[in-house]
């Protein structure tokens, strides 16, 4: 006769019992070689004053609101100036800073996202709200190339298309905006057989 009271060890226990046992024994072998798999605590982390003016590097969402959390989706090279109200609700569910609480500290913002998103301080003058190679490259080529030819004087046109170059390089070097599986070396659909 078996005993009743004792639990049936499904596959699922059998399975909890075997990571318990391995937990504990993980744990008898940090503990006899001085080691700890309990987290650190939290790092010191640089907190920026209310008033901070703060540059955007990355496109993300922003608490700006002071009383009320207003939430604005910024573009790269975007200001914004930190208020009181954000900065406390900067936190996570453990307490620690995030978000816009950690723009004064990169080192915190690569320890946490692996880049740096935001920058204190107004950025220097030859800073683009681009990346080389996104799509608002692209775009700012493109408006920038209409502008060159709304232009009525030629020079001035040429003048201002050799600083689109400048600036943005060559089509050639840029890419295709869009290629097509099948189309020709130079983008063209290549002639029925």
């Amino acid at each position: 006769m078996t005993d009743s009271t004792a639990p049936t060890m499904t596959p699922a226990r059998q399975r909890l019992e075997a990571l318990r046992a391995e937990a504990a024994d993980l744990a008898e072998r940090n503990a006899a070689a001085g080691s700890s798999t309990t987290p650190a605590g939290p790092r010191e982390v640089r907190l920026p004053e209310p008033g901070t003016l703060v540059t955007v590097l990355v496109a993300t969402s922003v608490d700006t609101g002071d009383d009320y959390p207003w939430t604005n989706v910024m573009a790269r090279g975007a200001t914004f100036r930190i208020t009181a109200g954000a900065l406390s609700r900067a936190r996570d569910r453990n307490g620690d800073p995030t978000g816009i609480a950690l723009c004064a500290d990169p080192q915190a913002q690569l320890r946490k996202w692996g880049e740096c998103r935001f920058h204190v301080g107004e950025l220097p003058s030859d800073f683009r709200p681009w990346r080389p190679g996104s799509p608002e490259m692209y775009q700012a080529r493109w408006r920038a190339v209409d502008a060159a030819h709304a232009l009525i004087d030629a020079d001035a046109k040429r003048e201002a298309l050799a600083a689109v170059r400048a600036e943005f390089g060559n089509p050639e070097e840029l890419g295709d905006g869009t290629r097509y599986k099948g189309d020709g070396e130079h983008g063209t659909i290549p002639a029925a057989r």
